[in-house]
């Protein structure tokens, strides 16, 4: 049995947002009197499902049933809208009156133009009448008062509708901001889903009630600022969140949490079923012609009704399913539910606009590595390695890269869990200058009656540490690999030494160093190869 419906004001304290949805707690606090009691709350947004209500609270009294409805009213149900609405009607009563004062004074200005015309007019158009309606004194002292009060009464008719056409310019700016605000509000909302609580007191006291459901539509994406050190060789990782909600309500100074659950996927592990093969065979096509149609029709009522093949059972259940069910796209981070607490609280608005939360901020040391390809790009590009040290992971989303207090570049993170490493792109270092020389190409002729000729090929990598502390890099360049039985390649600088310290060679004929160049200091690397081939040929691909 319930009691009295009391409409309470609870404000909202905390949240926790996932991908898509949103537990929203409201909390209502207040002294009530022994007894039983029905608390409606109100003004609650849409999208709340109705099954994730819940209900806890404190103090002498004991919690009943709770009940979903919605409430229907001929205005927006909303605060915010009802005030703007309130704002425009005024704002509109004042651009009527200021509209009926430019439009008078303008009538007025009219007249007297209309009437200073007629008396300085010298035409007479009726004859003797018009000339005797017109008898006019023209002593210069009437001239002199009619002329001041002309200019008097222009002057002042034109400065009144001057102001009043001003203050109409006016008004209708801010009544176009309004309609801005409104429009960024959504659709109208004349409905107000509202939830029932009956309390039973049982003497007379404070209590404070929570009251949390689930609502759709909120959501957060990770988006991170990369800041490496070089001189220093530290990386500061900074986690923000952007959180967006249009649900009309400000999330101001509540408890925000961001989870990483994936509340839209079900928690039951699916069943594989038998999955059953067959041949398709394609149903008889039916003809075009009355005759045709009259034959088919006395086959199929004197033969027997043919048995469904499982082909076709199997190929109308497919395009049954194919017109019912829909797909949804979605984006799997790979790791383990964690949830983020947003100190400070927050403000985030209820218009849909996302807002910036930071979730965390770390310093962690990093190893950085030089990598250059000469022969392709004559740049050392920079990279660094860091292992994520923080409680956190670092959820998968754009990050944006910034060395030595420069932007460099936008990459997309991928999940790194607590003690994982993270290697970060951070594009070309211009202190470390790198060039890639040739310095001869020639042949070789064995005799006029030589049957084989050869090529040589030479080049030279040059590296030069311009930065204020040693540098490790890794250069790659590369042998040709022959295609042809005719063709020779003899390998010459430089020489690797198989199971020793140096430059080594892969599968593909990738030749591999790592240098250490100390600050100012410079190192050249040889390559340097012959091609024999038949006398008259040509080579192809270099």
């Amino acid at each position: 049995m319930y009691g009295t419906a009391q409409r309470v004001t609870a404000r909202v304290s905390s949240v926790t947002v996932y991908q898509g949805k949103a537990m929203v707690t409201r909390r209502f606090e207040g002294e009530l009197p022994e007894g039983i009691h029905t608390l409606v709350f109100g003004d609650l947004p849409e999208g709340i499902e109705p099954d994730s209500v819940q209900v806890r609270g404190t103090g002498a009294a004991a919690i009943g049933d709770c009940s979903f409805d919605v409430e229907y009213f001929a205005d927006d149900v909303r605060e915010a809208v009802r005030g703007l609405n309130a704002d425009r009607l005024a704002l509109q009563d004042r651009l009527d009156d200021l509209q009926a004062v430019v439009e008078a004074a303008g009538r007025e200005l009219a007249f007297v133009e209309s009437a200073a015309a007629f008396l300085t007019s010298d035409g007479c158009t009726d004859g003797q009448a018009a000339a005797q309606s017109r008898a006019i004194d023209m002593d210069p002292a009437n001239w002199g008062r009619m002329s001041a009060f002309y200019r008097e009464k222009v002057s002042a008719l034109t400065a009144e509708k001057r102001g009043a056409s001003r203050g109409l310019r006016e008004m209708q700016a801010a009544m176009e901001t309004i309609d801005a605000r409104l429009s960024s509000l959504g659709r109208a909302r004349r409905k107000s889903n509202t939830i029932r609580v009956e309390l039973e007191m049982r003497e007379k006291g404070k209590v404070s009630l929570d009251l949390g459901c689930m609502v759709n539509g909120p959501g957060w994406r990770p988006v991170y600022d990369i800041r490496v050190d070089s001189d220093r060789s530290m990386m500061a990782v900074e986690m923000r969140a952007f959180v967006r909600q249009s649900s009309g309500e400000d999330w101001s100074g509540i408890d925000l949490r961001l989870s990483t659950a994936r509340v839209d996927v079900s928690g039951t592990v699916p069943e594989l079923e038998a999955l059953r093969l067959d041949l398709y065979r394609p149903r008889p096509s039916s003809a075009n012609s009355y005759a045709g149609l009259e034959m088919k029709k006395e086959a199929m009522m004197s033969a027997p009704a043919p048995a469904r093949s499982m082909a076709d059972a199997d190929m109308d259940e497919e395009v049954m399913e194919e017109q019912m069910s829909f797909e949804s796209a979605t984006v799997e981070s790979g790791g383990a539910s964690v949830l983020f607490s947003v100190a400070g609280g927050s403000g985030i608005g209820g218009d849909g606009k996302e807002c910036r939360v930071t979730v965390m901020r770390r310093e962690i040391p990093l190893a950085l590595s030089y990598r250059t390809v000469p022969k392709l790009a004559e740049f050392a590009y920079l990279s660094g390695k860091a292992r994520n040290e923080t409680d956190y992971p670092f959820l998968p989303g754009r990050a944006n890269v910034f060395l030595d207090g420069s932007f460099v570049s936008v990459s997309d993170l991928q999940l790194v869990m607590p003690g994982q490493d993270i290697e970060v792109s951070l594009g070309v270092d211009e202190g470390v200058k790198v060039e890639y020389r040739t310095l001869k190409r020639f042949m070789k002729n064995e005799g006029l009656l030589a049957k084989r000729k050869s090529e040589q090929f030479d080049y030279e990598i040059r590296i030069t540490n311009n930065r204020k502390i040693a540098v490790s890099i890794a250069v790659e360049d590369q042998f040709p690999i022959s295609q042809d039985q005719e063709i020779t390649v003899r390998q010459l600088k430089p020489v690797i030494v198989a199971g020793k310290d140096g430059p080594s060679l892969d599968d593909e004929s990738r030749i591999k160093w790592t240098a250490r160049i100390e600050p100012g200091k410079r190192v050249e690397l040889p390559v340097s190869w012959i091609v024999e081939y038949p006398r008259g040929g040509r080579l192809s691909g270099i």
